[in-house]
């Protein structure tokens, strides 16, 4: 019986193969850190735009104001400028 000390092939990568891996391998992780860095800011893009199509269009009202003879609304306290002046 006899044993074979040396392996049949050489178990190291040439320049190339060792460089065309590593380029693989931060091609893979840039990817993947930009995704995890750019997917939760679309995320929130996309909401916002959701909220404001959807929104609702009661806070805005087209009525004029009133004029300066007639009496405000009832339980609307005149405060501000010039409250005090009649």
């Amino acid at each position: 019986m006899t044993v074979q000390a040396s392996s049949s092939r050489s178990a190291t990568k040439s320049i190339g193969a060792a460089f065309v891996n590593l380029v693989i391998t931060l091609v893979i992780c840039i990817a993947i850190l930009l995704a995890f860095l750019i997917a939760p800011l679309v995320a929130l893009g996309l909401a916002y735009l959701a909220y404001v199509v959807w929104r609702p269009r009661s806070g805005k009202k087209s009525s004029a104001p009133a004029a300066p003879g007639e009496p405000r609304q009832p339980g609307a306290a005149s405060h501000g400028f010039g409250a005090g002046a009649s």
